[in-house]
This record gives C-alpha cells, structure tokens and sequence, in this order.
C-alpha cells in the first residue's frame, strides 16, 4: 500500500476544493531550521508557486528490545 499527499504551499490558505491541499507557509516556517535564512527565505525569494510538500508516514512498528545491536534513530 502506498500512498503520497501533496500539498500547496502559500501565503494564506483558501476554503475552495483545490486540487491540492492549501496550506499557510508560515505554519511551517518553524519546522525548518533558518541556519541560513531558512523556508522563510527560501519562500520570499521564490518563485513562491514552486513550493511543494510532501507528507509521508512510515511504520515504524518494532520491539527494539527484543533485537540485540538494534538502533533507532530519527533526523530531519
């Protein structure tokens, strides 16, 4: 089963039926580190309708206690 969402990333979200889901850039602003500018910049430079992004989930599902040497680790 695979399945891929996409959404529009913009200034201010809309309540029409998009094609893709709308969502406001500066509820996301904060989950992307600005060691160099950041989203913010990146968006402001545009070209702002080129700004996509992509939500996934993965299943994660596992007893790590039970599997010796095992690692778990996430990063962004």
């Amino acid at each position: 089963y695979q399945k891929h969402l996409f959404v529009h990333i913009g200034g201010s979200a809309t309540y029409a039926d998009p094609l893709l889901e709308a969502v406001d850039v500066r509820q996301i602003y904060d989950k992307f580190p600005e060691k160099k500018g950041g989203l913010k910049e990146l968006y402001d430079k545009g070209p702002q309708a080129a700004f996509f992004l992509v939500k996934f989930w993965a299943d994660l599902n596992t007893n790590i206690q039970d599997e010796a040497g095992a690692f778990y680790g996430v990063t962004s």
